[in-house]
């Protein structure tokens, strides 16, 4: 899969000039986008894929795929010091460490698919839920 950036200008009913930017690429499905500073996390449900595009030079800075990540991702988040994504397949949920992307948790085949999950704002706890209708919260 390629990374792909297009930005548009699109001028609105009351003459103010807005940017907005398109990726093409990423089959999000569910909770699996977020942005932070310059920074928008992608995860794929289709292809498998983690990706951090970059809204200063427009370009997807990393683009995670290998046999590690393997099942739908339909949910990402940034933390404090990291992001997190949340699979079926081998419902799992992982977070990886923002400075160098190396796994900080790795909790695979959890007994139902992860679908949502989300970091307090001190960067302290993850909470985590899906299909299993139970909210299991961690700290990271």
């Amino acid at each position: 899969m390629k990374c792909l950036f297009m930005i548009q200008e699109q001028v609105n009913n009351i003459n103010l000039d807005v940017i907005t930017g398109s990726f093409k690429g990423p089959y999000i499905c569910g909770d699996a986008i977020d942005i932070r500073d310059n920074l928008v996390l992608t995860g794929s449900c289709n292809s498998d894929y983690i990706q951090l595009w970059d809204l200063r030079n427009l370009k997807c800075e990393y683009d995670k795929f290998d046999d590690y990540i393997e099942g739908s991702i339909y949910s990402a988040q940034f933390g404090k010091k990291s992001f997190g994504i949340g699979q079926s397949s081998v419902n799992a949920f992982r977070s990886y460490n923002l400075e160098d992307y190396s796994t900080d948790i790795n909790l695979e085949y959890i007994d139902k698919a992860v679908y949502t999950i989300h970091y307090s704002y001190d960067g302290e706890y993850c909470a985590y839920s899906g299909a299993d209708s139970i909210i299991k919260i961690i700290k990271v």
